[in-house]
């Protein structure tokens, strides 16, 4: 019924987009943005373009990126990833995130059921305490259901590989409950010894890889779709950089797993879990909920030349 509720509430409603999202300034994060249809060294021109007016797009890189790159008719290699620098919460951030996009929506970038779009958010936040990586683990088990159906971004699912689905790690996770909830040992042995957490996940620890939690240290949330909307990408941060500040708090770890063996759970206790702010919340549900038709579109087909 709640559920429900939310639905009329938000019925048409459009994810706001702001310039300060209330995140801790020790928070960075990074993003990457799978595109289609343009050739790739174009898009490296452009954004070095830009970045004569704006010396802060100097920071953000184009890539190849193996899974979607193709040759065109004229041997051009097309697609690509545009990789962000380390960002912060600050209004310089937010302007520059939406200037690429419409740098890529202006040269015709399209999204496909190809296109992830990757959060990087640094691993200091969580820094060395078992307690906050065992919360957040019990979570990701919980509400991985929800955090999918959020993860679709603005269209109807989550892409598919075209050999497989994205490997959840929370399959793995849940047939180790017991070994989540004992030991403290020291961070990174903890986490090896429950799962390998590779990019052949849609949670992947790869670049989590130095004790002293330096700025590459980071968790790496790949489930979401790519898009081309900075209402979408700025919706994704927020979820999953508050998603991890949550872990800080103290958590019902009895509860949570009552729940976990008992199913118990939906997208409005998730939200409420997290935010504090309403326009959070209602961002949040308005995506996950698709409450506009605008956020249930059709993944398009991978273009093949």
């Amino acid at each position: 019924m709640i559920v429900q509720n939310y639905r009329k509430k938000l019925k048409d409603e459009l994810i706001e987009y702001r310039y300060n999202l209330d995140l801790p300034k020790e928070l960075t994060f990074g993003i990457e943005i799978e595109y289609e249809n343009i050739v790739n060294d174009t898009m490296s021109h452009l954004l070095d373009f830009e970045s004569l007016f704006n010396s802060n797009l100097k920071k953000w890189e184009n890539k190849r990126e193996a899974d979607i790159n193709v040759r065109n008719k004229l041997d051009e290699l097309m697609n690509g990833e545009v990789v962000s620098p380390i960002l912060t919460d600050k209004i310089s951030d937010w302007k520059n995130l939406k200037l690429v996009l419409n740098i890529l929506k202006r040269n015709d970038a399209i999204i496909t059921e190809k296109c992830g779009g990757h959060v990087n958010i640094g691993a200091h936040i969580l820094g060395s305490n078992v307690k906050y990586w065992r919360n957040f683990l019990l979570l990701w088990i919980l509400y991985e259901k929800e955090i999918y159906k959020f993860s679709s971004g603005e269209y109807s699912y989550v892409r598919k590989r075209n050999d497989n689905t994205i490997n959840r790690i929370g399959i793995i996770l849940n047939q180790k409950i017991k070994e989540i909830l004992i030991g403290d040992d020291e961070i990174y042995t903890y986490l090896r010894r429950i799962a390998n957490f590779s990019k052949l996940h849609d949670l992947s620890l790869e670049r989590f890889i130095s004790p002293n939690f330096e700025e590459n240290n980071r968790i790496e949330f790949r489930v979401p779709n790519g898009s081309l909307s900075e209402e979408i990408w700025q919706n994704y941060i927020n979820f999953f950089a508050k998603l991890l500040l949550t872990c800080k708090k103290e958590l019902d770890i009895d509860k949570l797993v009552y729940k976990i063996n008992n199913n118990e759970h939906n997208v409005v206790e998730l939200a409420d879990l997290i935010f504090k702010d309403q326009i959070d919340k209602d961002n949040f549900l308005i995506q996950t909920l698709k409450t506009n038709k605008i956020y249930k579109k059709e993944l398009p087909k991978h273009i093949i030349y």
